[in-house]
């Protein structure tokens, strides 16, 4: 069964704000540990049950601020692009159907990617049909990894499965980057004679 719009958003802005909380909550601890303990004689006696209480409210309101300033962005920009809220994470993967031998397909595919802007196509293997490339630096996004498997079958038509993640795994929002790689790819293979495979399924 499909998860519910609004489970997906709840589910969505959580990660972000726990990915967010915690490692800041912490961080915020072992900052203020080692500037109390650096003190010769600290004008607030040390209190480990105040220290992790600041520790924690700076997580909550970082978490807070993050999830709100970040997930809406993300929001906003999915919903630009006509997407549901399947397309807020950062990786983001969908398949077409190509007409022609594998090798056709992973032709096509590459022309895709060549004709993206920053994006360098770093590795083609034809023997097991996949291609990967990176796009670089941009505002939305440390750099994008990009991989295309293709597969045949005996009606020679190719199965293609675009994926698009960051580089940069701790990535959480992206401002739609790594959507929009896969829908500029998926859109030059519609040109080219493809459909989708959620197309297809639904007839």
């Amino acid at each position: 069964m499909a998860r519910r719009p609004l489970a997906q958003y709840a589910r969505f802005f959580g990660f972000i704000f726990v990915a967010t909380a915690l490692p800041f909550a912490v961080l915020s601890a072992l900052s203020l540990a080692i500037i109390v303990s650096g003190v010769a004689k600290p004008v607030v006696p040390f209190d480990t049950s105040r220290l992790l209480q600041l520790a924690a409210a700076a997580g909550l309101v970082v978490g807070l601020f993050m999830s709100i300033f970040g997930g809406i962005g993300q929001l906003l920009t999915t919903r630009r692009l006509k997407a549901g809220p399947g397309s807020l994470p950062v990786s983001q993967t969908e398949e077409v159907l190509l007409d022609g031998p594998v090798d056709q397909a992973i032709a096509t595919c590459a022309e895709a990617l060549r004709a993206m802007p920053r994006t360098k196509v770093n590795d083609v293997n034809p023997e097991a049909h996949w291609i990967r490339a990176k796009r670089g630096l941009s505002w939305r996004s440390w750099g994008d990894q990009i991989r295309i498997d293709v597969q045949g079958n005996e009606n020679r038509t190719s199965l293609i499965r675009i994926s698009s993640r960051p580089c940069l795994r701790t990535t959480f929002v992206d401002w739609g980057s790594n959507l929009r790689n896969v829908t500029a790819i998926r859109e030059y293979l519609m040109r080219k004679g493809a459909r989708s495979v959620a197309g297809q399924q639904a007839k």
